[in-house]
């Protein structure tokens, strides 16, 4: 979808200039509003098909390890779709030339989505 590669191409030119690696902090960003859209759609749903859901929380031992066992297989994924099948330079060119108008608007956009993801997880973690 053009949203999630326009949103992937914002991401690394804003991440581009800065010490950490680049495609990992762009990971990093899309990983959490990915689990948190994720999470809110969860709390949505489950009501629907009568079954409950609570939010994962480990406050010691080994459970606290459980993220790495998704985050790292997803990062694995993210790395050879991107750069060992070239999509990131796909993506890269695909926007490089856009206008000064279309740049905005798409960053309006990509503001917006990740407030609007945020603000529905806090809402429904809240509400719920």
């Amino acid at each position: 979808m053009r949203v999630f590669r326009y949103f992937y191409y914002r991401l690394y030119r804003y991440y581009e200039g800065e010490r950490a690696p680049t495609l990992f902090s762009v990971f990093v960003s899309i990983a959490v509003l990915f689990i948190l859209n994720i999470l809110a759609l969860l709390i949505i749903t489950t009501p629907l098909f009568n079954a409950t859901f609570e939010l994962p929380v480990v406050n010691s031992g080994l459970g606290r390890l459980w993220p790495w066992l998704f985050l790292g297989p997803l990062y694995g994924l993210f790395y050879y779709f991107l750069r060992i099948k070239g999509r990131h330079e796909r993506i890269i060119h695909e926007f490089e030339n856009e206008t000064h108008r279309a740049k905005v608007i798409s960053g309006i956009l990509v503001v917006f989505y990740f407030i609007a993801s945020l603000a529905s997880f806090i809402i429904l973690v809240t509400s719920h």
